[in-house]
Parts: structure tokens; sequence; C-alpha cells
């Protein structure tokens, strides 16, 4: 038999072993006419059949995970572009005191952003704060957890009581492109 014979041989049953795990849907399934087929190869065509899948899949596994880090890397590089670009605007408008404006075909406006609770001394608000404000997780299957109920915490500043190892932070303004 030449070489080419061999390796056309070796591709057709190849194809004959994915074939037969296709039809089967990934179980091991002899009622297939392409698993019947296989087992109708002599134990070297057979073995040498599977183990060229083994290796093609091996294969295209790895191309896959290549190809997610790369697409993961533009992404995160795509992401830093954005973010750059978004504080350049807010730069621009802050210089301008504006808090919206049109350029072109786009309308730019920015939101404060949003307020928050930052417990600053754990200690301090577990001691301080009324129960209601403390979000206590019963013991189940680990030991009794406490901890300060942000959101209750925040409604409860902005009511005008102090909150003691607790205070309320704004972030960023976020610029919006419409």
């Amino acid at each position: 038999m030449s070489i080419g014979s061999k390796l056309h041989h070796a591709y057709k049953n190849a194809n004959l072993a994915e074939l037969a795990f296709e039809e089967s849907e990934g179980e091991v399934n002899e009622s297939t006419e392409a698993a019947e087929a296989l087992a109708e190869l002599s134990l070297t065509d057979a073995v040498e059949a599977l183990c060229g899948l083994v290796r093609h899949c091996a294969n295209g596994e790895r191309a896959a995970a290549e190809e997610m880090d790369r697409l993961a890397k533009t992404a995160t590089r795509i992401r830093k572009a954005q973010d750059w670009a978004e504080a350049e605007l807010d730069k621009l408008l802050t210089r301008a005191d504006k808090t919206k404006m049109t350029a072109g075909t786009f309308r730019i406006r920015t939101r404060k952003g949003s307020e928050r609770c930052v417990v600053t001394d754990i200690d301090a608000a577990l001691a301080n704060l009324p129960a209601d404000l403390i979000r206590v997780t019963p013991e189940k299957i680990v030991p009794e957890n406490r901890d300060p109920d942000k959101a209750a915490i925040k409604k409860w500043i902005k009511a005008g009581n102090e909150a003691p190892g607790c205070t309320l932070e704004r972030g960023p303004r976020k610029v919006i492109v419409e």
C-alpha cells in the first residue's frame, strides 16, 4: 500500500471515529452506523482512528483555549481604551464646566456616581449601631455571622442619624455617550 493510500485510509478511519462520536452525542452507543463500521475495522486501524480523534480533539481544545485567551486580552485592551476616552471626556466637560453637550452626532452627558455606605470600623459599627442595622446570618453550616447592613445604614445616615464606624461615599462621575 502506498503512503498516499495509507494516509487516505487513516484519514477516512479518523473521520469515521469522529462521526461515531457525533452520532452518539458523546455517549457510548454501539447501535449507530459509524460505531458499527468502526467496530468492523481491524484492531490496529480502530485504535489508530481513535488516537487520531484524541489528537484532533486535544489540538482543537488547545486552539480554542488560545483563542479565548486572545479574545480576553482584546476585550481588556478595548475596555482600557474606552475607560481612557471616558476619563478624557470627563476632564474636558469639567474644564468647560458642563454636565452635558452635543458634539456632531453624539450627545454626551454625565451622571453622578452612586452613593454607597462604607464601613470604616466594623467593631465600632457592630458595638454602637441599633440591632435593626445589623444583618445576622443564623448558624446553620457555619458559625453565626453579624455584619452591618449597608443598605439600611445608608438610609439611616440619610435620615440624619449618626452611624459610628460608617460613612457615605460617592463613586466617580460617569460619562455617557449616546
